[in-house]
């Protein structure tokens, strides 16, 4: 038996062969014809079914994993010198808590403080000029697979005057034909002090020859050339720290005749 290529065809779809194959007998001579047909590779399959698309599954914790991270309780008081204590009420769904600080009740807030639960205070140490602070908290919880932060809580107020707040005393007293005021410090806080004058509707601050405060005299002394006059005397101390310098609040007020 004989094959032959007896017939090649293309299409643009496929390519078909015939072959022939002979059989060979002493009286009949016979032949058959196959045709083969290949397909070719870049041939475009029939489409398959498309799969649905499954259901994107939300990250998100489900409404009962949902944590309250409410703040009720936030205190502030002053602790000397120059501290605030802040306390609130504890929050058992809290990781920690987030304190926030401004000089304005509705804006300007930022944070000076994370506080890891369970501890529910800080003491806070603004070293600036006599001034009045806010301050608001806020939860937040890291459980669930992500992080969720509570509202803030109400703001509360507290004013801190850096150092404490002088009391003086004024006398009266002549030294060889001298005539003089001493102010003497009660108490105080501080290095140096400032003097302020008044004799009519002003305060004026005097001019000192040093404005330091000696720890073992704890006073001043002022010269005064008039008689029956009338002086309205107060003061304040200060400090120098990170070279800029704390202020006390003026002290009492002594009014004195000469």
């Amino acid at each position: 038996m004989r094959f032959d290529l007896t017939d090649l065809k293309e299409t643009p779809d496929c390519i078909s062969l015939q072959i022939a194959s002979e059989y060979e007998d002493t009286t009949v001579r016979a032949a058959r014809v196959k045709t083969l047909v290949f397909v070719p590779k870049d041939t475009p399959a029939s489409p398959e079914p498309k799969a649905s698309a499954s259901p994107t599954v939300s990250s998100s914790p489900s409404p009962a994993a949902i944590p309250n991270l409410a703040m009720i309780g936030l205190k502030a008081t002053v602790k000397k010198p120059n501290r605030i204590q802040l306390t609130w009420d504890a929050n058992t769904q809290a990781d920690y808590y987030e304190i926030y600080r401004s000089r304005k009740k509705s804006s300007g807030y930022s944070l000076c403080q994370k506080v890891k639960a369970p501890i529910c205070s800080y003491l806070d140490k603004p070293v600036t000029k006599t001034t009045t602070w806010y301050y608001k908290i806020r939860a937040v919880c890291s459980k669930y697979g992500t992080t969720q932060k509570g509202i803030f809580s109400s703001p509360v107020k507290k004013t801190i005057r850096p150092l404490q707040t002088p009391s003086i005393s004024v006398k009266k007293k002549s030294r060889k034909k001298m005539k003089f005021l001493t102010i003497q410090l009660k108490k105080y806080e501080g290095t140096h002090l400032d003097v302020y004058v008044r004799t009519k509707k002003k305060y004026n601050k005097l001019i000192l020859t040093t404005s330091r405060i000696k720890p073992n005299k704890k006073g001043i002394n002022i010269r005064y050339m008039s008689k029956g006059k009338t002086y309205r005397i107060r003061i304040r101390t200060w400090k120098k720290h990170q070279g800029k310098k704390l202020y006390s609040s003026y002290s009492n007020t002594v009014t004195i005749r000469t």
